[in-house]
């Protein structure tokens, strides 16, 4: 193939995609009114968390996606794998945004994480508050709280018995060595670097291939993806742990960050089908993108969307058969107050009307229906993290202008990034050995 064959391969100056940079900048600097309108001091830190880790998925998920090629090492992915790595562009948009979310809860401006970290600022260690002075320091949490005239806001105290009490703070307690503030601040903080290392390694190097079609560029990430896939595995689940989980510090679930990235790996999917869907219809990439591509990639997005179910499922099963109280606050806060609803709505829209629809092998092949699902998916992933993040922040189910303010601030800024360099380089990995192999893809079955 040609070095003016591949050349075709750019955006063209026809429809939506080549300004589309511009409609997501816009809707950020809306975002950023909205969030100035619906400014709460104590709501602002979930709102930011909820806008920030919402966009920070499809990062988590992008990332997924390129190593898991460079590991495997497959064809069939090579062309649209350039849209996983357009989404990894983005990374400094969400390092920056990781960095003032450290930012915030250090100085005190987020306080989503005040319980845990009163616990630790008390000194709590294993031996000490297992009796009236344990139930002290967790009154005296409550007592800051309606201090500082959030008492409303904050979810009230389950009511528990004082042995019940007593057992949530020691949890507190026998957690404070990990749930700091040095320690949650160092660790994210080596999250970011991790997640910037990655994304910053597989982008250069794609990019550089470009330019000088050099093998060795495709061994070195191929033979680094194994370690980066431990990196970012590992990273994912302990940011999903110490950002989203320890907003009930005393709850606990070791599944809960293969729930995070199966929501990430669902999303990565849907929002590369789109892209493709629009690169190919648009005729910026020929043929080099067509309905066998699209369908392996629709076929991956319903797989993770199962995969979401199972074990979002399997956490509710084994608390509920459990029955620790511990356990099943997280979803006692889910099921009053209109939360409820959410909670009735996930299972049916994030999976069974999908799953209906999408079961078919012919629906996976029409780019009508694959854009309708992966749509409907994207939103209710949203609504989702929504869900995870801030029944913490009011026992009421509702949505702050601040809420849609962070998502569009960030979310937006994110994409402009990503759009900006969707018109400045090649739509497909031109130098990939495995180019010619991909563009001839087709499916047997």
């Amino acid at each position: 193939m040609s070095a003016q064959t591949h050349d075709e391969y750019r955006l063209k100056n026809t429809g939506l995609l080549p300004n589309a940079w511009k409609v997501a900048a816009g809707l950020s600097a809306v975002g950023l009114v909205l969030t100035a309108v619906g400014f709460d001091a104590h709501r602002i830190g979930y709102s930011y968390l909820f806008g920030f880790f919402a966009t920070l998925t499809v990062l988590f998920g992008a990332m997924f996606h390129v190593i898991a090629q460079n590991v495997t090492r497959g064809h069939w992915s090579v062309t649209t794998r350039r849209i996983a790595e357009l989404l990894l562009s983005g990374a400094p948009v969400l390092l920056v945004a990781g960095l003032l979310l450290v930012g915030g809860v250090a100085s005190g401006k987020f306080d989503m994480y005040q319980e845990w970290t009163s616990v630790a600022a008390h000194g709590g260690g294993h031996g000490e508050g297992h009796g009236e002075g344990g139930d002290a320091h967790a009154a005296a949490g409550h007592e800051e709280h309606a201090a500082g005239g959030h008492a409303s806001a904050y979810p009230p105290a389950p009511e528990h018995t004082p042995q019940m009490a007593r057992l949530h703070h020691e949890v507190l307690q026998h957690k404070s060595g990990y749930l700091s503030m040095t320690g949650w601040m160092g660790r994210s903080v080596g999250y970011l670097a991790v997640w910037g290392f990655i994304c910053w390694f597989f982008w250069s190097n794609s990019r550089k291939q470009d330019e000088t079609k050099d093998l060795a560029l495709t061994n070195k990430m191929n033979g680094l993806a194994p370690l980066l896939a431990f990196l970012g595995g590992l990273s994912l689940t302990f940011a999903s742990f110490d950002w989203v989980m320890a907003l009930q510090p005393a709850w606990y679930s070791t599944i809960f960050g293969v729930i995070m990235f199966g929501g990430s790996a669902m999303t990565i999917f849907a929002l590369i089908v789109l892209f493709s869907i629009s690169l190919h219809e648009g005729g910026h990439v020929g043929d080099a993108i067509n309905v066998e591509h699209i369908h392996d990639n629709a076929k991956l997005m319903f797989g993770f969307m199962c995969f979401w179910t199972y074990t979002s499922f399997s956490q509710w099963m084994l608390i509920w058969y459990a029955g620790i109280p511990e356990e099943s606050v997280f979803f006692q806060a889910r099921w009053t107050g209109g939360w409820e609803v959410i909670s009735k709505v996930l299972p049916i829209c994030h999976f069974g009307l999908p799953f209906v629809i999408f079961i078919s092998r012919e629906v996976k092949r029409r780019l009508w229906a694959i854009k309708l699902v992966a749509s409907w998916l994207l939103v209710f992933h949203v609504v989702d993290i929504f869900w995870y993040v801030m029944p913490t922040a009011a026992p009421h189910f509702a949505v702050s202008p601040a809420d849609i303010g962070c998502l569009l601030l960030i979310g937006g800024a994110f994409f402009a990034l990503v759009l900006k360099n969707m018109g400045q380089v090649p739509l497909i990995p031109v130098g990939d050995p495995r180019l010619a192999r991909s563009l001839h893809h087709h499916q047997t079955h």
